[in-house]
Parts: C-alpha cells; structure tokens; sequence
C-alpha cells in the first residue's frame, strides 16, 4: 500500500471498514429475518403435530387422514424397527429412522433441501413420539420451504446489491472529501516547492477566518519560515558584515608585512613594524569576537535585574573597572547600592544572566570611552515596566548623530580614532527588542527610540542633561 498515493490508501481503508461494517449489519439483518421467517414455520409444524399426534392409532396408521390434508402438512409414521407404516401413498422416507428418534428426543427441527443452491423439494420437519402400544413410533410432519427460501434469496441478492452501491457511494464521496480535505495540503507542498527554489519572500496561503488542523499546520508553517527568513537574513547579514569589516584590517596587516618586507631593516624597525601589526591583529580579534556576540545573541531564561546589576558593579568595582561611577539617591557608586537603586528587588525580565551583564556592561563600556565621568546607573520600575538608565556627563552626541546611534558599524567622526567597532549599541538595541522592550538614546532634549513595542506615555525619559541610554524591559512573574 505504501507505493500507493495518501488519497488511495485512505479510500482503501474506509472501504474495508465500511465492507466490515456493511457486511456485519447484512448479516444481523439476514439472521434476524431467517429467524422470523423459521419461527413461523415451526409454529404450523407445532400445531400439525399436535393435532395429528393424537389420531395416530395403534397400528401406527392415522385415523383421520382428512385432518392432515387440513392442516396443510405432510406426515409420515415410522415403527420401531424402522419402517414407514403410516403415510399417503407413493410416499418415500423424509428422514431416516435415527434421524426422526433423534429430533424428538431433542425437540428439534429439520431441514432437507439446500437454500443454494436452489432445492427441487425444500422442506422443513418436525418429529414426536407417539402411541402407547408402539412407543418406538415416531411422527414426523413437514411443510414446505418454497416462499421461505426464495424470500431469503431476495433478502440476500438485495443485500449484497444495497452494499455494493453503498461500497460504490461511499468511495466516491469518500475520496471527495479526502481530496478536499488535502488540497490545502499539495498547495501548500507547490508553494514549498516554490521557495525551495529561491523565492524565499513567499508564504503559504492560508484562509483567514477557518480553524482546523490544515488552517493550523499552515499557519505554523508561516511562522517557521519566517523565522528560517530571520536566521537566513541574520546569517548573510553576518557573513556581509564581517567580509566587508575583516577585509580593511587584514588589508592593512598584509600591507605592513609587504613593506617590512620590502627592504632590509633594523631591529627596531622590524620591531615597530611587529608592534603595529600586534595592534592590528588586536583590533581584528576584538571585531571577530564582536561580530560573533552580535550574531548569537542569548535572550532566553530570566534574570532579577536588581540582584544581576548589583553583581555586576561590584565586580566592576573590585577590579577597580568602576572607579568612575557616581553614586546618588537613585544610582550606585563603588562604595555601594543605593536605596532606590539598582538592589531594589522583585524586577523579572525575560533575559538570562549572561545576556543582561552584556547589555550593560556595553553601556558601562560605552560611556566610559565615549563620555565623561561621572557615570550614572539607575533603575526603577514604571507601569509593569522595568527603566534601566546609563548616563555619562561627556559632551553629548549631536543631533544628526543622534539618529544614527543602534545601528550597525555606526562610528561618530570624534569616535572613530577610539576603540570599538561599532557593534556594541546595535547589540544592546536588538537584545532589548527582542525580549520586548524599548532602547531610547536621548542627549540635550533630541530622543532617538527603537524597539517594536511602545510603552505608556508615563514612561518619559528620566535623565539628567547629558547623553543616556534607556532600556525599557517588561517585567514578567516571578518564576
């Protein structure tokens, strides 16, 4: 069957069920009206029987032959020893002796003639004991099967037709249906066939307004292949990325060898040539490892923001890393966590640890090299939403700078002879929208906001008059 189509194998298969099914009932229904059809004879054989049981005399001949041509049955007597003594004349055995004995004995009846195939004399027979003196002797009427049969032959002939046709119907419609059914099902296999072929834009077609299992596979569908589309956008974006940014750096590092190699030098000129290769080679590595951290990023898991951030200042502290941080009412400084500040606790968002210790180490970083101390990190909780704030009191990016921070490789003209390559806020912005929230870049009352959701208007920027980076993160239940 597996060589066959879905369509065939499943046509096969209700057939065969309904077949059980029709035959099952044809025989219930061919039982119960052959019982009937019996049951009726056998109640004119009970009463032959006891009308002429009695008039049978002691010679084993019946006394009133009149009475059984009245009651419509034919009769017959067999002795003792065997023999048939009393019945119309020219008349032969119906049953043998042992046949006859063994019937009265068990109350039973007989059946001579088959139903298929069709009998010259179909009867039915019934057999009792009689007369005193011959107690040996044994009556045994019968009545004719004729309509009984040919009705059950009519019954059986209608029966297998009525099924056949029902086979028939069944099938057909059945194989309507399932190709109804799974139409959806090859369109939707065409139009895999179609972005299999390149055309990685399409999507299934699925009926809007309509719930059941196709509906439902085509919408899951829709969504796997919009995220296969992110990851296969993410995945040349990143090899677009990093051949265009790694071809500048080894550039420059084949430059340098080729003109160290150009003519003899000294040693200390071989040496300066290693030691800007080193840096070269330094750069290149801290792209590489940006570059990675940008394209896997990790939002998965949660995090309580207050107890990761107060971790992470103190290690920053211990390793003398946040010397600049200020403290304040609402911040942290090296000596500590503020009340209102980071170690307020109960703030769940849906980020791992790894990833919020980037996030804000980023920014930590970023506003070390970028602006002035001192660095201010605050965090609070708004309306269901959790405001984490960095602020630097550098001097500020300009307005048309501004528009263009969070995206990739982006370097200001000051920023451009300072380390980094670009890639730190465009990792923080797409971690945050990924996990729901919202990054706001805001410097000398300009705002710059990306992210899909939108918080409340009560979620204004709360910041001082420097440059500050705001992420907005939907706080979650408790796990």
């Amino acid at each position: 069957m597996s060589r066959f189509s879905l369509t065939v194998r499943l046509v096969a298969g209700f057939s065969a069920a309904m077949l059980v099914v029709l035959a099952a009932t044809g025989a219930f229904v061919y039982w119960r009206v052959e019982f009937a059809l019996d049951r009726a004879l056998d109640r004119r054989l009970d009463n032959a029987a006891a009308v002429l049981a009695p008039l049978v005399r002691p010679d084993d001949l019946l006394a009133d032959p009149q009475a059984a041509a009245a009651a419509g049955v034919s009769y017959q007597v067999i002795d003792a020893q065997g023999q048939l003594v009393g019945a119309p004349p020219g008349h032969s055995l119906l049953v043998t002796a042992d046949q006859a004995r063994a019937a009265a004995r068990g109350g039973d009846y007989l059946d001579r003639g088959a139903l298929l195939p069709i009998s010259d004399k179909p009867l039915r027979l019934k057999a009792v004991f009689v007369g005193s003196r011959s107690p040996g002797s044994v009556l045994v009427v019968a009545v004719r099967r004729d309509a009984r049969d040919e009705a059950l032959r009519e019954l059986l002939l209608q029966l297998v037709l009525a099924g056949l046709g029902a086979l028939v119907v069944t099938g057909v419609v059945g194989g309507v249906l399932i190709r109804t059914a799974l139409a959806p099902v090859e369109r939707y296999r065409r139009r895999a066939e179609e972005i299999t072929r390149g055309r990685h834009d399409l999507r299934l077609d699925v009926p809007a307004g309509r719930e059941d299992e196709v509906t439902r596979l085509g919408g899951t569908l829709n969504e796997m292949l919009s995220a296969l589309s992110v990851n296969m956008e993410r995945q040349r974006r990143f090899v677009a990325d990093a051949s265009h940014e790694l071809r500048t750096p080894l550039t420059v590092i084949t430059a340098r060898v080729q003109l160290a190699r150009s003519r003899p030098r000294s040693v200390a000129e071989y040496q300066h040539a290693l030691a800007k290769i080193e840096d070269d080679v330094t750069r290149l590595h801290a792209l590489a490892e940006e570059l990675l951290a940008f394209d896997t990023p990790v939002t998965g898991g949660v995090a309580e923001l207050g107890a990761s951030l107060t971790s992470l200042v103190h290690e920053q502290s211990e390793a003398g890393a946040a010397a600049s941080i200020s403290g304040g009412a609402a911040g942290v400084g090296a000596a500590g966590v503020g009340a209102a500040g980071v170690g307020a606790a109960g703030l769940w968002v849906g980020l791992n640890e790894t990833t919020l210790r980037r996030l804000v180490t980023n920014l930590l970083r970023n506003a070390e090299i970028h602006g002035r101390p001192p660095v201010g990190l605050s965090l609070d909780q708004v309306d269901g939403w959790a405001r984490l704030v960095v602020e630097d009191a550098g001097r500020g990016v300009a307005a048309e700078e501004l528009t263009h921070l969070g995206a990739r490789f982006y370097r200001s003209a000051h920023a451009r002879s300072l380390p980094g390559v670009g890639l730190g806020l465009s990792l923080v912005v797409e971690t945050v929208a990924a996990a729901g929230g919202e990054t706001r870049f805001c410097c000398a009352g300009k705002h710059r906001t990306l992210g899909d959701s939108r918080p409340a208007e009560a979620l204004a920027c709360q910041h001082g008059s420097g440059t500050a980076v705001t992420l907005l993160l939907p706080l979650i239940a408790r796990p």
